[in-house]
């Protein structure tokens, strides 16, 4: 299999798999909802309660949902037109790639 066959395999599987986490991040919602849970120390928390971020403080999670639509409408489809930009042997794309594949 040749260099640029094995790349782009490499590319599109972690552009799937991130599509695949970030889509779930951002819309499954299962779960209760919020709920206020007081730390050993006595501090009152509020933890979001919902989707895969349900266990985290509500102010985690909404960053972590944040990221999520980052990576799913901009690291994403910049991965894609590098690695398109890479297949007509632009430098620029390949040194693009290499950052954003790094980056993932």
């Amino acid at each position: 299999m040749n260099e640029k066959k094995q790349i782009s395999i490499i590319v599109l599987v972690i552009a799937v798999l991130a599509g695949v986490a970030s889509f779930i991040g951002i819309f499954l919602q299962f779960g209760d909802g919020s709920f206020i849970y007081q730390s050993i120390r006595g501090h009152d928390i509020e933890i979001y309660g919902r989707g895969i971020y349900q266990h985290m403080p509500a102010d985690v999670a909404v960053q972590g949902i944040a990221q999520d639509y980052v990576t799913l409408f901009i690291a994403i489809p910049l991965l894609l037109i590098t690695l398109l930009g890479y297949h007509k042997n632009s430098i620029r794309s390949f040194y693009l790639l290499s950052g954003v594949v790094a980056e993932q």
